[in-house]
């Protein structure tokens, strides 16, 4: 009786320790402050620098908060939903695909997020969502990205208070637009480069409001923009919704819009959309700035339109300038009625 004891409680030891060894791995596989992907990885391993994993997915699960996947060599590492505080950097002259065969590249839903992004390739084919979404977090930054041929946005950000910055990125043939701002996010852009979103129907950069008592804040700045429908384009759809946008030192050519401001019903009701738009050059467009409704106000100081067939367009609402713009060689150079603001 006693060996039969003895021998059960020498099992229980023995599994007591093997649970204690997985469950303590599995600890530290999951802390692990710096993880890496590499095309010869698997994700069996243990996403450390001399035994890499395969895909963005799987180093996820073993990156601690606040941790970083970096991207060894070249290769394609998958879509991933984020769902922790976490940095992927591929570095400079290290191609990292994500192709997209369904739904969105690289999805993060969760707030208090810190999230940030550089050097990553993606890639949409058909049936796809959008290439970069972030919704509700805390900031999301995105340096040095490129994001073509998805169905709906290259980027989309979302949330009331959502806080993004894009820099140095490209934004290429995806179906709606570029980079799509929505209710009540704060975002920075520079240097983007948005071309042919939607074959040429499709917007560069959105700001837009859905929703009542928030406000949508964009800055755009330094960034070049060619054959999309509209470049840059600041609206809201919603009784109470705001949307400011500053467009500074942008480049803009070949589509039907440069920068439009709308404010749409219901927003003309009690809504307000504002651009200040600044030292912007726009060239070969049906319109070069417009703004097509009441609440709608576009500030224009020091910008150059040229070789469009409107150059500047006051359908409704306010168009406000210090007459310095340079708005010549179009075939209508000024529509509707200008009002001249004082200097402050």
């Amino acid at each position: 009786m006693q060996d039969c004891r003895s021998s059960r409680f020498a099992r229980s030891v023995v599994v007591a320790l093997a649970a204690f060894t997985i469950i303590g791995a599995s600890t530290a596989l999951a802390s692990a402050r710096r993880t890496f992907v590499a095309s010869t990885g698997a994700d069996t391993n243990a996403c450390s620098l001399t035994a890499p994993c395969r895909s963005f997915a799987a180093a996820i699960l073993q990156t601690s908060d606040f941790g970083e996947i970096i991207v060894q060599d070249s290769a394609g590492y998958g879509p991933v939903t984020i769902t922790k505080s976490v940095s992927i950097i591929s570095p400079t002259g290290v191609y990292a695909g994500i192709t997209v065969t369904t739904g969105d590249g690289i999805y993060i839903n969760t707030s208090h997020m810190n999230v940030k992004l550089v050097g990553l390739s993606i890639i949409g084919q058909s049936g796809t969502g959008s290439g970069i979404v972030f919704i509700d977090g805390t900031m999301l930054v995105v340096d040095r990205c490129t994001v073509r041929s998805m169905n709906q946005n290259g980027i989309k950000i979302a949330g009331d208070g959502t806080r993004a910055t894009i820099t140095d990125t490209r934004v290429e043939g995806n179906g709606d637009s570029g980079v799509r701002i929505v209710d009540g996010a704060k975002v920075t852009i520079e240097r983007l480069t948005a071309v042919l979103q939607n074959s040429g129907i499709g917007t560069g950069v959105r700001a837009e409001e859905n929703t009542g008592g928030v406000t949508t804040d964009v800055v755009v700045r330094d960034s070049h923009f060619a054959h999309n429908f509209i470049a840059i384009a600041a609206r809201s759809n919603f009784n109470g919704g705001a949307v400011f946008l500053t467009a500074t030192g942008n480049t803009i050519a070949d589509g039907t819009a440069g920068i439009e401001v709308v404010c749409g019903p219901p927003c003309n009701s009690a809504g307000l959309v504002t651009v200040a738009a600044t030292a912007n050059t726009i060239s070969s467009v049906d319109t070069g700035l417009g703004v097509y409704s009441d609440n709608a106000v576009l500030i224009a100081t020091g910008n150059t339109v040229t070789n469009s067939q409107t150059g500047v367009n006051q359908y409704a609402g306010t168009l406000l300038t210090l007459q310095n713009n340079t708005v010549r060689g179009n075939y209508s150079n000024i529509n509707g009625t200008l009002t001249q603001a004082s200097p402050d």
